[in-house]
């Protein structure tokens, strides 16, 4: 982002930015009432998990349901040893944080040493409170 100098920042701007996060998190705060009451109808009208549309002169509500599917890790690789498929088991490589600085402090590894494989994400919030 380029810094411009010749931006203004008024009180009013500053107000302004502080009422509108208020009313969006009332916004959302009643959008999940209205989803839940959604959910609520369509759960007694199709089932918990069942797929559904309202029609209204204007509008159409519909459910839609996703599915996903995973497995449980420590089961699923005992299975998998046990039936010799070790293949269809992932070994991940990933360096151990704790383990690297238990190695720093122990002097086996400079702080330095891998300051080139470091990175480092920045993030920026803005926050406007009410005196």
């Amino acid at each position: 982002m380029e810094k411009n100098m010749d931006t203004v920042i008024t009180e009013y701007m500053v107000s302004r930015y502080h009422e509108l996060h208020k009313q969006s998190k009332q916004i959302e705060k009643e959008m999940n009432e209205l989803k839940n009451s959604f959910h609520c109808y369509f759960d007694q009208a199709v089932g918990r998990e069942g797929r559904g549309e309202l029609e209204f002169p204007r509008y159409k509500l519909q459910r839609q349901v996703r599915k996903a599917e995973s497995y449980q890790v420590q089961s699923t690789i005992e299975l998998l040893e046990k039936m010799n498929l070790t293949d269809c088991i992932e070994i991940v490589r990933r360096p151990h944080d704790e383990k690297i600085k238990s190695a720093i402090t122990l002097g086996f590894l400079e702080p330095t040493d891998l300051e080139e494989c470091i990175i480092r994400k920045i993030t920026a919030a803005i926050v406007v409170k009410e005196k």
